[in-house]
């Protein structure tokens, strides 16, 4: 894949929304006309999450599907996929249907170098000095 997003969506029985989240991501990230990838990372559902994602996959290869069993944790889920990724740009959305998809365009879907990278983290809350607070950050990366 090199150049292009590598969007991981960690699940842990999410049968009921992951069909829905798929067709919506697809949608706003084929308008961006971006290069991506979806990499459903699932700590082995049990209630047939895995099997909507592969039915998806027949058709799309850019879905994966990537079990990680004996494993939970959504920050393990999240580097084991992006460990698995060649994109340049990694990004992560819960599956639970949370996420505003709206905002993918001005989110910060770019690269500024390969010696330098944008990274852009949106958050719920942010706690910052001891009060929550609704926030989005920017900040670049690496070599100056």
């Amino acid at each position: 894949m090199g150049d292009g997003l590598g969007l991981v969506i960690p699940t842990l029985n999410e049968e009921a929304n992951i069909g829905a989240l798929l067709d919506r991501v697809r949608a706003n990230l084929n308008c961006l006309q971006v290069v991506y990838e979806l990499l459903v990372v699932d700590d082995d559902s049990t209630d047939g999450a895995g099997e909507v994602v592969r039915k998806y996959s027949s058709s799309d290869p850019r879905i994966r599907l990537l079990v990680r069993r004996g494993c939970r944790g959504l920050a393990g889920a999240v580097i084991y996929g992006w460990d698995r990724t060649d994109a340049n740009l990694l990004g992560v959305i819960d599956a639970d249907l949370q996420h505003p998809l709206y905002n993918f365009g001005t989110f910060g879907l770019r690269h500024a170098g390969k010696s330098k990278a944008n990274l852009r983290v949106g958050l719920d809350y942010l706690q910052v000095l001891g009060r929550l607070s609704r926030s989005a950050f920017s900040r670049s990366v690496g070599p100056s």
